[in-house]
């Protein structure tokens, strides 16, 4: 039923049924990693952090429990213990998609582009059909006004996925940089 709840985004009510699982069975880590993720939905950082801790504890090779905690403490601004997390995460399973967007996410927020290009590259190659890695590294390709593999990338996010409007809104930007403003104007009516 916390499940279900989730699915709903009923945050309030998931972290209430996943609490009452656990009053019956303590041990039980799924229940405590969603919660963990209910937590973080509600922006209550701390608490998903302390159940994402507990469920390391009980499964120390869970690579989503290191994820999720790495992107806990991200958000906090962290980097240091998100770094750690989310690399423990791609070494418990190297084939984690998810994990390298993440770590590429949090080399682009440090400046390291070569490494966010590197990582959303390892994402992509994983699983081919995430827009968003397609999205942030075309973001980084734009930093550095590599508009051709920006562009690029902006067409595969938008051809994954349709409604991704910061995918139309920086094409548009670098279609304008390349004097292309009939590209740019069709991009920004998206």
């Amino acid at each position: 039923r916390g499940c279900a709840y989730l699915e709903r985004n009923e945050l309030e009510a998931a972290v209430a049924d996943f609490s009452e699982t656990l009053t019956l069975n303590a041990k039980y880590w799924q229940a405590r990693y969603d919660r963990g993720e209910a937590f973080m939905r509600q922006g209550l950082l701390d608490k998903a952090i302390e159940d994402y801790t507990q469920v390391i504890q009980m499964a120390p090779t869970s690579p989503l429990a290191f994820n999720s905690r790495g992107l806990a403490f991200m958000q906090k601004d962290m980097m240091e213990q998100a770094s750690q997390d989310i690399t423990r995460a791609i070494e418990l399973n190297p084939d984690y998609a998810v994990a390298h967007f993440n770590r590429g996410f949090l080399h682009q927020k440090r400046g390291e582009t070569e490494q966010a290009i590197a990582e959303y590259s390892r994402a992509i190659q994983l699983k081919k059909d995430l827009a968003e890695a397609y999205l942030n590294r075309g973001f980084v390709y734009q930093q550095l006004a590599q508009w051709l593999e920006a562009i690029a990338d902006y067409n595969q996010a938008v051809s994954l996925k349709r409604d991704c409007g910061p995918a139309y809104c920086n094409r548009a930007f670098v279609y304008y940089k390349l004097n292309n403003y009939e590209q740019a104007r069709s991009d920004l009516q998206q």
